[in-house]
């Protein structure tokens, strides 16, 4: 398995590290980047050795900050073209949903590291894992509010189930604030804070030997049971359907251009 974007790191011959390896691009995701996502969550599911936790990070100080900037200043504006249509803009958004969602299609339980930038996309990463835990200095934002459209990959539908305080939620994907990990861990998007990923890295390694040792179709039931009621139900894919849907319709209307062109003409 060769991948340009991640690096697989093998733990222990059953446990495997996967980091996204953009950092010279804090981890930012374009097309290829979301493609290889998905990819390299089947390779594993589908992989000989077994493997029974996987732990995802991102190398170098940012976990992910989000989308490339190239992709939403060519991707945002529709374009006034007769290959352009709404149903194969939506097609394409509906792609991508489903290529973040694949760590919820594998009976592999994946544990989370967030550190140093997690924006955007990156929330809607972790939204789609099982255990999320971070470090002290990591910044969280629901950045989507900030370019003029909704988080349409996950966050929206997923934060109000793995999360204890709704009105926090509104408030940080409706200002798109950044967020700190005492915040995280209050209102339940992380369940612990280290002070650096290398004691991140080692409770993950722990969790996932213990996680191991228990009877392997026990882990995938559970896995798939929790998800259902939580971040992987019929509302929230229902929910991924419709803001997919409403977002072209948003990003078709004259103003969200004029808005949307006048705010990357600033960056």
């Amino acid at each position: 398995m060769s991948y340009n974007h991640f690096k697989l790191t093998y733990l222990e011959n059953d446990i495997v590290l996967i980091s996204i390896n953009r950092p010279n691009k804090r981890n930012c995701f374009n097309q290829q980047t979301w493609y290889e996502f998905a990819q390299i969550f089947q390779d594993l599911s589908q992989n000989p050795q077994n493997i029974r936790v996987i732990i995802l990070d991102g190398q170098g100080d940012h976990f992910c900050s989000g989308i490339q900037l190239s992709v939403l200043s060519s991707g945002l504006i529709p374009k006034n073209s007769k290959n352009s249509t709404f149903n194969e803009r939506l097609s394409k958004l509906k792609e991508f949903q489903e290529c973040i969602k694949i760590p919820l299609k594998i009976n592999i339980p994946i544990i989370s590291i967030s550190h140093g930038v997690c924006f955007g996309l990156g929330i809607d990463i972790i939204s789609a894992t099982n255990i999320r835990i971070c470090t002290k200095d990591v910044r969280f934002s629901i950045k989507e509010i900030d370019v003029g459209i909704m988080a349409d990959i996950g966050s929206l539908q997923r934060l109000p189930f793995i999360t204890n305080n709704i009105s926090k939620i509104n408030e940080l994907a409706l200002t798109g604030d950044e967020f700190d990990s005492d915040l995280a861990l209050k209102i339940g998007l992380v369940s612990e804070v280290f002070p650096n990923k290398i004691d991140a890295l080692n409770y993950a390694l722990k969790l996932a030997q213990k996680i191991k040792t228990k009877y392997k179709p026990a882990v995938e039931g559970t896995k798939k049971h929790l998800e259902l009621m939580t971040i992987n139900n019929e509302f929230t894919n229902k929910g991924l359907d419709l803001v997919a849907r409403e977002n072209q319709i948003l990003m078709d209307s004259p103003k969200f251009k004029e808005f949307v062109t006048k705010k990357f003409s600033k960056l």
